[in-house]
């Protein structure tokens, strides 16, 4: 009886034998690129930190104020997706602590809020009436940082709706100051993370 030989079942390929697979994405990234891994980036902006004719200086910097950033239409051109992750204030002022008699130096008060902000506080009571705030002076420097936090301030924003996203931000108030006065420089600094190419 004769024996039928039977074929090697195993299936060789390159010079190690191993069989060739593909162990990549099986679903592949959608055509608008929101599967793209995110971008961080830092956007800033400065301004000057004056008094009005009433001799009060007062602000709100929030986290769509970053259209103000001369970087902004850059990234707008190239991504279709933002959020806001946190927000730095850094105020300098201009005669650090020094004296000037024809400069009256103001003490206020500055807050972080986690909340829908759409204008500048109306009185330092406003201001001292929240739970996050410490004092602001016009004749030293001070650092101020807002931080993501919260599912409401998660959610990603389409660059082309700046309005979208504002959930809280920086807020100061300082009165008694001399009328009409540059007393420092503000410069804000965004920390924004960026998704899907356009």
């Amino acid at each position: 009886m004769v024996k039928s030989r039977k074929r090697n079942s195993r299936r060789r390929s390159g010079r190690n034998g191993s069989v060739p697979r593909y162990l990549g994405p099986i679903r592949l990234p959608t055509y608008d690129g929101l599967d793209a891994a995110p971008v961080r980036i830092n956007l800033s902006y400065s301004f000057v930190v004056q008094s009005d004719v009433f001799g009060i200086a007062r602000t709100w910097i929030a986290p769509n104020g970053l259209v103000s950033c001369s970087d902004w239409t850059n990234y707008v051109n190239s991504y279709q997706e933002y959020r806001v992750l946190g927000i730095e204030f850094h105020y300098e002022p201009y005669f650090n602590g020094s004296y000037d008699s024809t400069v009256v130096q103001g003490a206020g008060a500055s807050a972080v809020l986690h909340l829908p902000l759409t204008s500048a506080p109306a009185t330092l009571d406003e201001v001292v009436s929240t739970t996050a705030w410490k004092p602001f002076r016009t004749s030293v420097s001070s650092k101020h940082h807002w931080r993501m936090r919260g599912f409401e301030e998660a959610p990603y924003s389409r660059t082309t709706s700046t309005t979208d996203g504002n959930h809280g931000g920086i807020v100061y108030y300082v009165d008694g100051l001399t009328a009409e006065t540059a007393y420092g420089r503000g410069i804000v600094t965004y920390l924004v993370e960026f998704r899907g190419r356009a």
